[in-house]
């Protein structure tokens, strides 16, 4: 076959497609309208955890399933979104990796905004603003992030599903390696980092920053500089780059910084209703519930 051929295919199978897309979201509409009418949330997430895990099984092609669900992900996004406008609360600032878990999770179609404090993220929960609220439980190497576990303690809302997201960091900088002289880096992506530091940039000066969003701005603010982040805040900060200053702007060069085995729990939470699924006994945030729920009661007796 030669290569025009196979292009009038591909436009073929595209248009095909578009309309089984729009047909399926006519039907997710008549759906939404009928959750509506039962006062269900239009979000199910034991549902799509479903469809992706029956997707992945039945394919047999050479389609990657890591971007069959992102495919999914992003149809089921702009079907929420179609049946009701969704607002997603985050811990904050703007591309973290509660950010980056949010938008995996929920695509792109969804609003986000970033809170300051996990305590602000349940707020607007709580208060109505938000639909879902997106906050970090623990870290494999880092730990629990505890004020999590005694918000969940004192808050009326539910977990409605959990994200186990792994976190890979990049170094990020307009500059070659060599050419490296300072790396801004929050505190714990540098405790991650730090043997890929010594071993690939030994003399370059480190310099703490308070977030990795920070990092990255600095980076890109900062000659002969680096920062540490994650691959959306590398990407959206160039993004920000353009829309400020029109014209060129230098790719940043990323620079694999990870730690394999590192991962972070992150739950999803809901004001109404409650986890979908079954409530796992290794899950740690239910332990630790658990735990602090039986030693109130001991200082009770």
């Amino acid at each position: 076959m030669d290569m025009e051929k196979a292009r009038a295919q591909i436009n073929k199978i595209d248009a095909e497609m578009v309309d089984l897309l729009n047909k399926r979201i006519g039907l997710a509409l008549e759906i939404g309208a009928e959750k509506k009418k039962r006062g269900e949330s239009v979000y199910d997430s034991a549902r799509e955890e479903e469809i992706i895990a029956l997707l992945k099984k039945e394919n047999g092609g050479t389609f990657p399933n890591d971007a069959l669900e992102l495919l999914f992900r992003e149809i089921f996004s702009a079907s929420r979104q179609a049946q009701q406008p969704m607002k997603i609360s985050y811990l904050g600032p703007e591309t973290t990796f509660s950010h980056g878990a949010a938008i995996k999770h929920f695509g792109s179609s969804a609003d986000y905004e970033a809170h300051d404090s996990i305590k602000e993220v349940f707020n607007s929960v709580e208060k109505g603003e938000a639909d879902f609220g997106v906050v970090p439980v623990e870290n494999s190497l880092g730990g629990s992030v505890t004020y999590t576990y005694d918000m969940f303690i004192n808050s009326p809302l539910n977990i409605v599903a959990e994200i186990s997201e792994p976190i890979s960091h990049n170094l990020i900088s307009k500059y070659k390696l060599l050419e490296i002289e300072k790396v801004y880096v929050h505190p714990m992506a540098l405790a991650q980092c730090r043997e890929w530091l010594l071993k690939n940039l030994p003399k370059a000066e480190i310099i703490e920053v308070s977030s990795t969003a920070k990092s990255v701005e600095s980076a890109k603010l900062y000659i002969n500089s680096a920062g540490i982040g994650s691959e959306l805040s590398g990407a959206l900060r160039i993004e920000h780059s353009r829309a400020q200053h029109p014209g060129p702007c230098k790719q940043c060069d990323k620079v694999s910084c990870d730690w394999k085995r590192n991962r972070k729990e992150i739950p999803k939470i809901q004001n109404k209703h409650p986890f979908h699924g079954e409530k796992r006994a290794r899950n740690s945030l239910y332990r630790a519930r658990s735990a602090k729920a039986q030693r109130s009661e001991h200082e009770q007796d």
